[in-house]
């Protein structure tokens, strides 16, 4: 059973909600979602409107733990001066980064909660730029949360539940949503949030899917954390693993991409600090029947624009597919697993 601890809807770009038949057919889920304004993981409006213990972060009542609040809430940078405003951007994943520029990761990319963003600078006196300790706050609050898989359940989602959040196994916790580069015009469906509704692999009943056309800068895709926090994610090992199991379908080409803390930014949970997002990944032609892949680590490259880093799969954050620009897209993923240390497909129906 997956506990959901998010219910808000993603807004990137106003989309056309026609469902083609690269992935096949719309399935009505029957799914509503609800969510209690002040609990946990959901909406507020000001740090008032959340329950006892929990704060008002990026919009949604979070519970920090103790020592957390100091550090991610350092982020609000520019309080108590004329800088006004600042912080972090809230949870999102991007394409390329978050959703906006490769190396400072600025920009509309979706996320969850929130669109994705770089920290703020607060104002131009001393007391807003203080504004910058959010960074640190953000990586201060990885410490002591990292994950590990024991190898206990390699299912990483199979999307039969319906909902878009990964199931809460082995230590994982995280969300599915879209990103791209904001091109004026473009068009990525879903335009809200992602709910599995496409029939989907080894005739299973559902897949996740994202669809569109017209960025013409990175492109566009969707993602998830494989811990999610309010700000990011934080590492999560996976050296039990030999890799990453899944199945395709769409059209075009996708780029797999398993990314971890040496290519992402401080602000989502990594280390790295220049020429970040060049994430480790495979690419793959797509088609209109289902076709599955397994992944071994070793199999994977960065693309080499970035920072050079080698893959450590004991600090990856997550999963994205990356479509490139410049072309329509129509992508579709299910039965995702981790591969066994006999390079056994651990997926599920």
């Amino acid at each position: 059973m997956k506990a959901r601890r998010r219910c808000s809807a993603l807004v990137l770009l106003a989309g056309v909600g026609v469902v083609g038949a690269a992935c096949g057919g719309r399935v009505d889920t029957g799914n509503t979602l609800s969510c209690l304004e002040g609990t946990d993981g959901c909406p507020c409006r000001e740090n008032g409107a959340c329950n006892d213990g929990l704060t008002c972060a990026s919009g949604f009542c979070m519970d920090y733990g103790d020592g957390g609040a100091t550090g991610g809430h350092g982020g609000s940078g520019g309080e108590g001066g004329s800088g006004g405003e600042g912080g972090t951007g809230g949870v999102g994943i991007g394409g390329g980064g978050t959703g906006g520029d490769r190396t400072t990761g600025e920009g509309t990319g979706g996320g969850a909660p929130g669109s994705a963003g770089a920290v703020a600078t607060g104002g131009s006196d001393a007391a807003g730029t203080g504004g910058m300790a959010g960074a640190a706050g953000v990586a201060n609050l990885c410490t002591g949360r990292e994950q590990a898989a024991s190898g206990s359940d390699p299912l990483i989602d199979d999307f039969e539940d319906g909902d878009e959040s990964l199931p809460e196994v082995d230590n994982r916790r995280g969300w599915w949503s879209t990103f791209n580069d904001a091109t004026p015009g473009a068009v990525q469906n879903p335009s809200g949030q992602l709910i599995p509704a496409n029939a989907g692999a080894n005739g299973t009943s559902r897949s996740m899917r994202t669809w569109g056309q017209g960025f013409t800068d990175w492109g566009a895709g969707m993602g998830v954390f494989f811990y999610q926090t309010d700000t990011g994610g934080c590492p999560y090992d996976a050296s039990i693993h030999e890799g990453i199991s899944f199945c395709l379908k769409g059209i075009g080409s996708v780029a797999v991409q398993v990314f971890t803390a040496a290519t992402t930014p401080s602000s989502e949970g990594g280390f790295c600090e220049v020429n970040c997002y060049d994430n480790y990944q495979r690419i793959y032609g797509l088609a209109d029947t289902w076709t599955c892949h397994d992944l071994p680590w070793i199999d994977l490259a960065q693309q080499g624009w970035g920072t050079p880093a080698p893959f450590n799969p004991t600090q990856i954050l997550g999963l994205k597919l990356q479509l490139p620009p410049g072309q329509a897209f129509d992508v579709c993923i299910d039965e995702i697993s981790f591969l066994g240390a006999s390079g056994a497909d651990g997926a599920g129906g």
